[in-house]
């Protein structure tokens, strides 16, 4: 994952540096941003990226890689996080006190249960 994340990064900035200049440069707002939309409408316009240098189309095809490579990587973990983690709350999955265990977990007994299957969301 770290090879392909920083290879997209590397391959960005070099086509902006290779392909810019203090005055003018590559405007891919007018040709890889269209493209892109067009492949979320599942109709790809092979045409906006024929002028396009070559630089940023494999910056894109890379960047394409590291986009289907997240769902086998821990990066998956973004699409997963529970609400109680975005708002500070955590569930508890069982706590000792006094001495002796209570409940806990989703399937856990015990008030301490009950409050920690709640604060999923």
């Amino acid at each position: 994952m770290y090879p392909v994340l920083v290879a997209a990064i590397v391959l960005g900035m070099w086509a902006k540096v290779a392909y810019s200049t203090p005055t003018a440069g590559h405007e891919y707002r007018d040709t890889i941003a269209p493209w892109a939309g067009s492949l979320f409408r599942l109709g790809p316009d092979v045409a906006l990226m024929s002028g396009v240098p070559v630089l940023y189309q494999i910056h894109a095809v890379v960047g394409m890689i590291l986009t289907a490579l997240v769902p086998y990587t821990r990066l998956i973990h973004m699409f997963a996080a529970r609400c109680g983690t975005c708002s500070g709350r955590t569930p508890s999955t069982g706590a000792r006190t006094s001495g002796s265990w209570r409940g806990g977990g989703l399937g856990g007994g015990g008030e301490l249960g009950r409050a920690a299957s709640l604060a999923w969301c």
